[in-house]
């Protein structure tokens, strides 16, 4: 099992690992921790985390600047633009929906005291707790078809045992 490394996690197998390695220069799926010893590694998989939207979700860049719209799927599972989306797309199965508690709330009381340091409006749907998280229909059946398209073999056979995809 991979861990998020970075002030954005970058986690799951080749989800994002695997995704995240051409963009910024490094086999990180195979060498996982190459992004908890090198700072400037780091800092690309957190800007390509905030940029890059993942299998069904937008990027929490698109929602921050208003370029994502809900589509009425998204509107029915309560996912509203604002800061609420964001941790539905960071971290959403933990923290949204029937998860929501003291974590969740912790992230909107820091970024209400955040923008009111910054003298900004911290905006609209701040939290996530009516939302369904991402992920709750993604099937199992359907995991090993979304890491193949990444085409990165080495931790079906080269990787240690604690990096390997099927860890």
């Amino acid at each position: 099992m991979h861990f998020g490394f970075t002030n954005f996690h970058i986690f799951y197998r080749n989800f994002n690992y695997g995704a995240a390695s051409p963009s910024v220069g490094s086999d990180i799926l195979c060498n996982p921790d190459k992004v908890a010893e090198d700072p400037v590694l780091a800092f690309k998989t957190a800007i390509w985390f905030w940029t890059t939207p993942q299998y069904d979700k937008p990027s929490c860049h698109d929602v921050m600047v208003g370029r994502w719209s809900p589509s009425a799927n998204d509107v029915a599972l309560g996912r509203k633009p604002g800061f609420g989306q964001t941790i539905n797309i960071i971290n959403g199965y933990y923290e949204c929906g029937a998860s929501w508690g003291a974590e969740g709330q912790n992230r909107v009381n820091y970024y209400k005291d955040l923008s009111g340091s910054l003298n900004v409006s911290p905006g609209e749907n701040l939290d996530c707790k009516n939302a369904i998280p991402y992920g709750v229909n993604l099937q199992i059946k359907d995991i090993p078809a979304i890491e193949e398209s990444f085409d990165f073999p080495c931790c079906k056979s080269g990787c240690s045992a604690s990096h390997r995809a099927d860890s």
